[in-house]
């Protein structure tokens, strides 16, 4: 049993005596006027809906080294606040850049999470109230919200209720997988989640769902693209397109069916298959097109039949966001075909938005115009706003 009251650092969060000077772990000059107290079995330990400062601890493996992360959340106020929550990461990628503002420390660290109020009231959570460590100590970082983007500084959930929001770190570490524990369970099996660059494929779990509508020769139809990822040999990563949908009329005797499924490998990082060429159809190819009018070469078997060129830069609405992006134009020619698109992918993560298509030619002795827009329609990668 304690025999007295115990205090936390300001810094790393331990525990230390109220008559400690020095934190026992940190070192940090302690000023008992400025510190939470704990007592055990006091009377703040019976009040109904109270949960004392406990750290939110997540383990993060990176680079062969163990990266330990706290997410902490803390209740501020009186003691009649409840702060009874439950807190869940969706997910957690790192990006270099946010909406045209870069990380001061190396990387912004995005995480999706979902806070749902169990207690009694109102629960304004604030950004600044979730602290980043690693192995026990605060690392370089700092909170980022607004700036532009439509990060919030804080969220109100209403009783009972649960609300998804962005938490940003411009942080000087990104962990590749985050293991994560929730402050008001903290004896709870964790659980985790991959973390990955703007050019890399964030993990096997990452998906993405598009709907297809346009014409065939004045023939409307719609269809489904579903993008998924898995691991595939040599450290590469495979590119697995469902498409499935409405059979395409040109004449009321002459048709197309949908076209199949289809699958690209490629290294995660460069999105390069063996070849060298870019492969990956819904990731931005950020190494390569840098500037206005740098281009990629597009392939048929060995040849090349176009090329995908960097218009500039659009804000778009989307999804109720403005979302700020990359603008490209195709131009290919093959088969007795034309084709031209134009393709806007979000500045944050590099996915593919949105698609406008148009490709005139033949098939079946039949002329034929066909027009399409594909539009995302759900991806678990956050995607970030402009305000």
């Amino acid at each position: 049993m304690w025999g007295g009251y115990m205090m936390y650092c300001p810094k790393c969060g331990a525990k230390n005596l109220d008559t400690a000077k020095f934190c026992v772990r940190c070192g940090a000059k302690l000023k008992p006027t400025e510190q939470d107290y704990t007592r055990k079995e006091s009377f703040i330990s019976k009040i109904p809906g109270f949960r004392s400062r406990t750290p939110w601890k997540m383990i993060l493996a990176s680079a062969g080294y163990l990266l330990i992360a706290i997410l902490a959340i803390y209740a501020i106020g009186c003691l009649i606040i409840n702060a009874d929550a439950t807190v869940t990461v969706n997910s957690a990628y790192a990006v270099d850049n946010i909406a045209g503002n870069d990380s001061t420390n190396g990387k912004f660290i995005v995480m999706n999470v979902t806070v749902k109020n169990n207690g009694k009231g109102p629960l304004t959570v604030h950004a600044n109230e979730f602290s980043l460590l690693t192995e026990g100590e605060y690392i370089t970082y700092s909170n980022f919200y607004g700036q532009g983007t439509d990060v919030p500084e804080s969220v109100e959930i209403p009783e009972g209720e649960s609300k998804s929001f962005l938490l940003v770190f411009d942080a000087a570490e990104a962990p590749e997988i985050l293991e994560y524990r929730s402050s008001w369970d903290p004896f709870s099996e964790g659980k985790s989640v991959g973390i990955g660059t703007i050019n890399i494929i964030p993990n096997t779990g990452v998906y993405a769902k598009y709907s297809v509508n346009g014409t065939a020769n004045d023939k409307s139809y719609s269809a489904k693209w579903n993008v998924t990822y898995r691991n595939a040999p040599g450290g590469n990563i495979e590119e697995v397109i469902e498409r499935s949908g409405e059979t395409i009329w040109l004449t009321s005797t002459v048709y197309q069916t949908p076209i199949p499924s289809e699958s690209y490998i490629f290294n995660p990082e460069t999105l390069q298959d063996k070849n060298g060429t870019y492969s990956s159809l819904i990731f931005f190819s950020k190494g390569a097109l840098i500037d206005v009018n740098d281009s990629l070469p597009i392939y048929e078997g060995e040849k090349v039949v176009g090329r995908e060129i960097l218009t500039g830069s659009e804000t778009i609405d989307f999804m109720g966001k403005k979302i700020a992006c990359w603008v490209t134009k195709t131009e290919q020619e093959g088969d007795g075909s034309t084709i031209e698109a134009t393709r806007y992918y979000d500045k944050t993560t590099g996915l593919l938005l949105k698609e406008v298509f148009t490709e005139k030619g033949s098939a079946y002795g039949i002329s034929y115009t066909d027009s399409h827009t594909s539009l995302l329609e759900s991806t678990n990668i956050p995607l970030i706003g402009l305000s």
